[in-house]
C-alpha cells in the first residue's frame, strides 16, 4: 500500500513451481540475462515470507542454477542472529537464517550446487543480437521474446551475445541428452523434479501421489495443501544406490506462532507472531534402492543426531 509500509502489504498465494513447466517464472527470466563467455551470478534471491510455498526456494534455485551452469547465487538476507538474541522466529520477509523453510535446505542445496550433483545441460542456445541491441530493446528477456526461439529451459542452457552484424540469430549447440529436470502433473497440480544419480529434489503439489525418481520413490498421502519440498543428497557425492550416507530434508508450510493472518492468508500486517517457529508435518514413505543404508537418524538444528527413526 506504500513504500515498504510495514502494515499495509500483501503477498500472493502463488508457487513458482506451478509455472516451471511453462515460463519458468523468475528463474526463467533471470536465465535470459546471462552473457556468453562471462561468469554469471545471481544476487538477492528470495521467495519472501510469509508465502505458504516458500520452502520451494532453495531446491528450485540450486537445481536450476546447476543445470544452467551458473557460477554463483546469493540469497538475501541472512537476518539477525546475534548471541543472546531470540533466534527461533521468522523475522520478516527476507530473513533466511531463522526461517526453517529456507535454511533447512542450505546444507543439501550447497552440496548440490558446489559439487555439481545436478549436471549442467549438454545443449546450449546462444542468442546473437544486432551490434546495437539497445536500439531494439533495453531488456535481454525482451530480445529473447522478439527472437521467437526461446528454448525450453529445462532442456537447454541459454546465453546472449552481441553479434557482428545487424542480423539476429539463435545458435543451438550440443546433442540433446535426457535432462535431469522435468515437471509432471498430478491431480493436485504441478510437481518439479530434479533427478540425478547423487541428488534428488522434488517440489510442488505432491499430496496424494507417488513421485518416482531413479533409485528412489516418494509416496505422499494427501495432507494440508498437499504442497512440500524435499531433497535427498548423497553427502559423499556418489550415486545414491552406492552411498554410505545421505541427507534427507523435507519441508512443508512454516510459520510463527500467533501470526496475524488476514482471511485470505495474504498478509500478517505487522503481526509476525512469536517463536518457536512451527513446521507442518508432511507424511511420506521414502524408498531408496541401497542395501547399505540401514539406519535413519533425526537431526537437530545444528546437524547433530538426536534419535534413530525406526
Amino acid at each position: 500500500g506504500g513504500d515498504w509500509d510495514p502494515k499495509n502489504w500483501f503477498v500472493s498465494r502463488d508457487a513458482m513451481s506451478d509455472v516451471m513447466g511453462s515460463g519458468q517464472g523468475e528463474l526463467g527470466n533471470l536465465s535470459r540475462w546471462r552473457v556468453a563467455g562471462k561468469p554469471y551470478t545471481v544476487s538477492e534471491y528470495n521467495h519472501p515470507a510469509p508465502n505458504d510455498f516458500q520452502a520451494e526456494m532453495m531446491p528450485l534455485l540450486s537445481t536450476f542454477a546447476s543445470f544452467q551452469d551458473w557460477d554463483g547465487f546469493y540469497t538475501f538476507d541472512y537476518g539477525k542472529s546475534r548471541q543472546g538474541q531470540p533466534n527461533n522466529t521468522i523475522q520478516g520477509f527476507f530473513d533466511c537464517g531463522t526461517n526453517p523453510a529456507k535454511v533447512a535446505f542450505y546444507p543439501s542445496t550447497a552440496l548440490i550446487f558446489r559439487k555439481g550433483l545436478i549436471p549442467p545441460a549438454t545443449r546450449s542456445a546462444l542468442l546473437e543480437v544486432a551490434r546495437k541491441p539497445w536500439k531494439d530493446s533495453m531488456s535481454a528477456p525482451e530480445l529473447w521474446a522478439q527472437s521467437g526461439k526461446m528454448p525450453a529451459l529445462l532442456s537447454a542452457r541459454v546465453a546472449i551475445a552481441r553479434g557482428a552484424t545487424d542480423i539476429w540469430s539463435v545458435k543451438v549447440r550440443g546433442e540433446q541428452q535426457p535432462s535431469p529436470l522435468k515437471v509432471v502433473r498430478n491431480p493436485e497440480g504441478v510437481v518439479y523434479i530434479a533427478d540425478a544419480p547423487a541428488a534428488k529434489a522434488v517440489v510442488g503439489r505432491v499430496g496424494g501421489s507417488t513421485v518416482a525418481c531413479s533409485g528412489a520413490t516418494f509416496a505422499f498421502p494427501k495432507f494440508g495443501e498437499n504442497f512440500a519440498s524435499l531433497t535427498l543428497v548423497a553427502t559423499d557425492a556418489v550415486p545414491l544406490n552406492k552411498t554410505k550416507r545421505a541427507l534427507f530434508t523435507l519441508v512443508g508450510r512454516v510459520e510463527n506462532r500467533s501470526m496475524g493472518w488476514n482471511e485470505t492468508r495474504t498478509s500478517v500486517s505487522d503481526q509476525w507472531g512469536v517463536g518457536p517457529t512451527m513446521a507442518e508435518f508432511v507424511p511420506v514413505k521414502v524408498t531408496v534402492s541401497n542395501p547399505g543404508l540401514k539406519k535413519v537418524f533425526a537431526l537437530d538444528g545444528s546437524g547433530r543426531r538426536t534419535a534413530e527413526v525406526k
